[in-house]
């Protein structure tokens, strides 16, 4: 008990154990069709889990799943705990504002008289490394069992000062959900947008002209990066550019451990050095949905950089294509639908410079493009702000969850 140190008279250590009745699900067999045909019974996999309320799942199954199965429906606030599924999703929570069933991958905390459902939530929260730690030390493949979460020892105040603490970070929770719930709406809208601007559906008043469809590879630059070996790897020099610097539309170096020589950089490969302003993108190994948020453009602080393996530049040859909006059309659906044209049936974005001469760009007049990379723009700057807002907010929280879940802030 050493690990909760002076807490406050009248709080004290349990084991979950001790306050819930902690039950497991099932998987109803993915071989009778008729499980999972009418289905009305919400079903709550790992992936579902969010920290946070439930109140829809990926899949549900059907009345007679449920009968023929060892699956059971769990009460309203019930706390979820993933016991496996994948590292990162060992520990997470969830609290159930449906009644649901789980699969095995779950331990289900029935609500108790001694304890609220969403302070403990928070608790598990806080410690949810130490979930990962069990998991570490004590198996092969990674994985908590019901024992494990039955010996789990949390701290907890009187039901009354628990609810009180619920209250108060139900606030936050509610600030957050509510700001992730308008990011997504103002990505959503953006989404739209986009896809309209860009294909001539919607056009502002005060342009009247043709757009041209012209082939990529007549107003841009481009070109992938040299198959550099592991044995050409240096521990300093010039950084190499791969797939995992691009997300979220930036290029991030923080994590960059690859480099090449000076020699090598400057020498060999100096004609795949990136230039400040080129728009980078990820071209091999990635889905649909990733690519869209590996598309970024180097700026002058990011170099000397090279270009490496699955990955391209691109330039404007002239002045019929802005870059930025080469950046959003990458991110439209009639772009997607040009690549996945030329990869034969495959779901994977593996293209290059052979496939780019196939590739078709509706072009606009250059005041058009920058009037359409303005308005995207706006658009991206209010997400981003949000998506500070949010940071701030978590922060918050976090901080606040501290002090109140360790009895080192009181409320009356």
């Amino acid at each position: 008990m050493s690990e909760f140190k002076n807490l406050p008279s009248g709080w004290k250590v349990v084991k979950l154990g001790d306050v819930f009745d902690i039950q497991s699900g099932s998987t109803p067999s993915r071989q009778n069709f008729y499980y999972w045909e009418n289905t009305s019974i919400y079903w709550v996999k790992t992936t579902d889990l969010n920290n946070s309320f439930i109140s829809d799942t990926e899949e549900k199954i059907s009345e007679i799943g449920l009968k023929e199965s060892s699956c059971k429906v769990y009460p309203k606030n019930t706390i979820l705990i993933a016991m496996y599924g994948g590292f990162n999703q060992i520990g997470r929570t969830g609290i159930l504002k449906v009644e649901a069933a789980t699969n095995q991958a779950i331990s289900a905390l029935l609500p108790s008289t001694k304890a609220n459902s969403l302070f403990v939530n928070n608790i598990l929260i806080c410690h949810r490394n130490k979930w990962k730690n069990i998991a570490i030390s004590s198996r092969k493949d990674p994985n908590i069992t019901k024992r494990d979460i039955e010996n789990f020892k949390i701290p907890l105040p009187p039901l009354d000062e628990q609810e009180k603490i619920a209250e108060i970070l139900s606030t936050w929770d509610e600030a957050i959900n509510l700001t992730i719930n308008l990011i997504e709406s103002k990505k959503q809208f953006k989404k739209a947008l986009m896809q309209n601007l860009l294909t001539a559906k919607i056009r502002f008043p005060q342009f009247k002209d043709e757009w041209q469809n012209e082939k990529l590879n007549k107003v841009t630059f481009f070109q992938e990066g040299p198959g550099v070996r592991n044995t050409q790897y240096k521990k300093e020099g010039i950084k190499l550019l791969n797939v995992g610097n691009l997300n979220n539309n930036t290029l991030n170096l923080n994590t960059t451990t690859t480099y090449i020589s000076e020699t090598e950089a400057y020498g060999a490969y100096k004609h795949f050095l990136i230039d400040d302003g080129d728009l980078l993108i990820s071209c091999s190994g990635i889905n649909s949905a990733s690519f869209k948020n590996k598309i970024a453009f180097a700026e002058k602080k990011d170099l000397p950089l090279c270009l490496n393996t699955s990955t391209m530049r691109f330039k404007s040859l002239d002045d019929r294509l802005l870059l930025k909006y080469l950046y959003y059309f990458f991110q439209t659906i009639y772009f997607e639908r040009q690549v996945l044209g030329v990869l034969t049936g495959s779901a994977q974005f593996n293209f290059g410079p052979t496939h780019i001469k196939w590739f078709k760009i509706k072009l606009p007049n250059l005041k058009e493009q920058q009037k359409i990379v303005e308005v995207l723009t706006a658009c991206d700057d209010e997400i981003n702000l949000l998506n500070l807002k949010l940071e701030n907010l978590k922060r918050q929280k976090q901080g606040l969850m501290q002090k109140l879940l360790s009895g080192k802030v009181r409320v009356k």
